[in-house]
């Protein structure tokens, strides 16, 4: 986590230095293997507002990124490998997106626009990484 923060650039290098980071992304991995909302996070992990705020600042800068291939190479149990999926709605709004719906990985369904997330576990149940596709896309392919 230190390189990655050093190798940061322009705004996102500014400011306090954050405390709580190993609490924080193991508050991350708990919610991931969980699958619970941030709010039944633990309070050893810390407040659930500052978790999902490291979440989003670790998602923005590329350090979550970083982390779950660090996490592959020392310590996944790939002994099985768990898939799953699960479609969002997006909203009307969304329609038209730059790039166009295929870029923004947006399918039109029964409901409207959606979008399906995949997600890859180790067989302990940690994170080993996300795919999107458009909703009326089959699972079988991905």
């Amino acid at each position: 986590m230190n390189q990655h923060r050093e190798r940061r650039k322009g705004r996102s290098k500014c400011g306090r230095k954050p405390e709580n980071d190993l609490r924080h992304l193991q508050g991350i991995l708990w919610i991931m293997r969980c699958a619970a909302p941030w709010r039944d996070l633990p309070e050893r992990f810390g407040k659930w507002k500052s978790v999902y705020s490291a979440f989003r600042r670790f998602i923005e800068n590329g350090l979550f990124e970083a982390v779950l291939a660090a996490l592959q190479r020392i310590g996944a149990d790939l002994e099985m490998v768990m898939v799953d999926s699960s479609g969002c709605r997006a909203h009307q709004d969304a329609s038209g997106p730059e790039g166009g719906q295929q870029a923004q990985a947006m399918g039109r369904s029964k409901g409207g626009l959606s979008t399906k997330i995949h997600m890859a576990c180790d067989a302990l149940g940690y994170p080993l990484g996300f795919h999107l596709t458009a909703a009326n896309e089959s699972d079988y392919g991905n």
